[in-house]
């Protein structure tokens, strides 16, 4: 895309933002689907939008963006094993050869599976099983792992550089807004203290993520 444009990036970020409003789509849709206010759900899209404006590359959103929010919607949807370990492996082995950040999708994977753990039946983590050997489908193989290991302790990536600095308000309106939608999501829980007993996995997914963007701001 990037030589077919004469060096130009139009293309590309045409393509980022329609992954990322497929993305925010599934992501309306899914909190809909759980009940959420219309007026409350355009609001938290609208402060969604202007926080992932942040970012330095178009690529992640390209590559990143859809595929996390296909793997979350997925995750919440009553499919059988066999399903879910299909659409899992699928994903997961084109996710895997696109961008780094599949490795964010398996603590949403072992989320679901450990929900459906009520039988104590071990076939409930056949999903994780799927998506873990769907991502060593890749050029680096069993590598891939130790590869993204090495490459994000790095002293020359890890806590340098703008790309892997802390969180920051000198960003803007888009620091703010991370930090609203982060509160909203903990007001609406709060809020909604009967579903909380259920949904308690995905908060506590949703602040660990929180606090990995303080450390590095890559991770909004």
């Amino acid at each position: 895309l990037y030589n077919l444009a004469g060096q130009n990036y139009q293309y590309i970020i045409l393509a980022s933002a329609l992954s990322t409003s497929l993305a925010l789509t599934l992501a309306a849709s899914a909190a809909r689907a759980k009940g959420a206010n219309l007026f409350l759900t355009i609001g938290a899209l609208i402060l969604a939008v202007v926080a992932t404006s942040l970012h330095w590359s178009a690529r992640p959103h390209l590559f990143s963006y859809l595929l996390f929010a296909l793997v979350l919607y997925l995750g919440q949807k009553p499919l059988s094993i066999l399903s879910r370990s299909g659409l899992y492996a699928l994903i997961f082995a084109l996710w895997v050869n696109l961008h780094g950040s599949a490795i964010l999708g398996l603590p949403i994977v072992f989320i679901q599976c450990l929900l459906t753990f009520k039988d104590k039946s071990l076939k409930a983590f056949c999903p994780l099983v799927a998506a873990l050997v769907a991502c060593l489908i890749n050029v680096r193989g069993p590598g891939y792992f130790a590869y993204l290991w090495q490459y994000t302790s790095h002293e020359q990536i890890f806590g340098q550089g703008s790309e892997w600095s802390s969180f920051d308000f000198i960003y803007g309106i888009g620091s703010y807004a991370f930090i609203a939608l982060l509160v909203l999501t903990i007001v609406a829980h709060a809020v909604k203290r009967q579903t909380l007993k259920q949904d308690w996995p995905w908060l506590a997914l949703t602040l660990v993520f929180a606090i990995a963007a303080f450390i590095s701001m890559r991770f909004i």
